[in-house]
């Protein structure tokens, strides 16, 4: 039996037996794993005659079908999912290996067009591509690398292995479930840095090493090392940065001669949301409602951060507020309604409308 781990992130409630199919509910890999099952698929002819992978592909297809919002009842489907439950079912007879199926499910959930829809990725410290880069418009920037190579950081990376970059880069859209461009090209950095995400991938090498080509024609070779073995240099922050390197989820600063407050947006996590969260996997997280409140203390509120922050900018006649949110990882989108709420009146803000699926 094959356990594969899928993350749904969405609000969704599940009533699950046993099955091979392992995956997480409500906050992904922090909640409890579930399995799912379904008899009308484990007692199908098509089920009972096909080998593991197959077996297993039939419970993925239905999961998604059954489970996922995009195929509710009244929802116009992103893809044409008996077709392609025909197709992978033909496919998965000459599989032979798990990361082989879990390469080809995580290509399907891709199709989704969901970023919080995925297959856990392969972890494996132990062989990692020592470097950073951002999308700069139209080019990729080296934003950091092993420090023996710290004198490329801040380059134009124009090829990859002697192929144009954004053709590589690309490249592992099948791998990243995203939203969206900016989604994606946020994230396919860290999965370039696994070696393990190269395997099969059309631009890797046999000697397994990467070489970078640079707008002025230099170069450097990567091989994968241990994550213990690497020590990542970025770029300095110039002086004069208003930007701070903090790990606070949140920090704001008023430059008074212009008129600007800065608002420095980390995190979508604050104290009330992180409470919620605990509340919520109270039966499944180890750490001990003490020990939580020792931790959580130390994370400010949002709303009185806000409260805090508006005031400042009213005693100080400030016109502007201007929110980075560039490394903000995501999290509770409640903190996002909050700041709204400061902006524009409660009853003329748009919400979005939502349903449930039992």
């Amino acid at each position: 039996m094959i356990m594969i781990k899928i993350i749904f992130r969405f609000a969704l409630i599940l009533m699950l037996s046993i099955s091979v199919f392992d995956f997480a509910s409500l906050n992904g890999q922090n909640s409890d794993y579930k399995k799912y099952i379904n008899q009308d698929v484990t007692s199908s002819d098509r089920y009972t005659s096909g080998n593991i992978y197959q077996k297993d592909f039939l419970l993925f297809i239905d999961l998604l079908k059954e489970c996922h919002p995009s195929f509710a009842d009244g929802q116009i489907y992103p893809f044409d999912i008996d077709r392609i439950k025909n197709e992978g079912y033909n496919w998965a007879s000459t599989c032979k290996s798990t990361n082989e199926l879990r390469t080809y499910l995580q290509s399907i959930a891709t199709l989704l067009k969901d970023g919080h829809t995925s297959l856990v990725p392969i972890l494996d410290k132990k062989h990692i591509y020592p470097f950073i880069f951002f999308k700069e418009n139209s080019s990729f920037i080296l934003n950091g690398i092993d420090e023996p190579y710290s004198s490329f950081i801040g380059k134009k990376i124009i090829e990859i292995n002697g192929k144009p970059v954004l053709d590589v880069v690309n490249s592992f859209r099948n791998a990243i479930c995203s939203d969206n461009e900016i989604y994606y090209y946020d994230k396919v950095n860290s999965f370039m840095q696994m070696y393990s995400m190269w395997e099969g991938n059309p631009y890797s090498i046999k000697d397994s090493s990467l070489t970078f080509t640079f707008s002025d024609k230099t170069q450097i070779r990567l091989n994968p090392v241990s994550s213990d073995k690497i020590k990542i240099v970025k770029p300095p922050i110039k002086p004069n940065s208003i930007r701070v390197n903090t790990k606070e989820p949140f920090v704001y600063k008023l430059i008074k001669d212009k008129s600007i407050c800065y608002l420095q947006f980390n995190s979508c996590i604050d104290q009330c949301s992180l409470r919620s969260q605990y509340n919520m996997n109270r039966n499944v997280t180890n750490l001990s409602e003490e020990a939580f409140e020792n931790k959580v203390s130390k994370i400010p509120r949002f709303d009185l951060f806000l409260s805090d922050m508006f005031q400042a900018m009213k005693t100080n006649k400030i016109s502007t507020l201007v929110i980075d949110v560039r490394d903000n990882p995501g999290g509770n989108s409640r903190l996002c309604d909050i700041l709204l709420s400061w902006l524009k009146p409660i009853k003329d803000t748009k919400y979005q409308n939502s349903f449930t699926r039992i």
